[in-house]
């Protein structure tokens, strides 16, 4: 019997391999458990909770009462982008149901990642009497923290 080889057509490509912590990522994702992801860079973090964000989405979570922090803009950025791909691909191939979907699309607005500073800022806008904070304060620039 003939072996496939990389350059015959009818060669299915070999099936890749589990991570060996696939376990613990399943576990992550799953909205049912309370998770602290903790991990190098290039380990898959943003993987993790990108799965983690569209499967609580999928759950019927309202995209408002979802709390998504990360450190840069950029992430943020990033993060929110992969978020909507991953849930415009699943609605495309069927495995997001049509009703979430639809109520997810009509909320895309609302899914927020943003960094710790923007949720703090956001926190003192909104509660700037509880926080015994000026309700007219403005954030400081570097020129600015230097005097202080």
């Amino acid at each position: 019997m003939k072996q496939p080889s990389l350059f015959d057509e009818d060669a299915s490509p070999p099936a890749a391999a589990a991570p060996p912590d696939q376990a613990a990522r399943d576990f992550a994702v799953d909205p049912r458990h309370d998770v602290v992801l903790e991990a190098s860079a290039g380990t898959g973090k943003t993987r993790v909770l990108v799965d983690r964000y569209v499967r609580l989405l999928e759950s019927g979570v309202d995209p408002r009462n979802i709390l998504a922090i990360t450190f840069t803009r950029k992430a943020a950025g990033e993060m929110r982008e992969r978020v909507v791909a991953a849930l415009t691909e699943r609605a495309e191939r069927g495995a997001l149901s049509g009703t979430i979907w639809q109520r997810v699309r009509e909320r895309m607005g609302d899914v927020q990642i943003s960094t710790i500073d923007a949720f703090c800022f956001g926190l003192l806008r909104e509660f700037p009497l509880e926080a015994d904070v000026d309700p007219a304060f403005e954030v400081a620039d570097e020129t600015e923290m230097a005097r202080f």
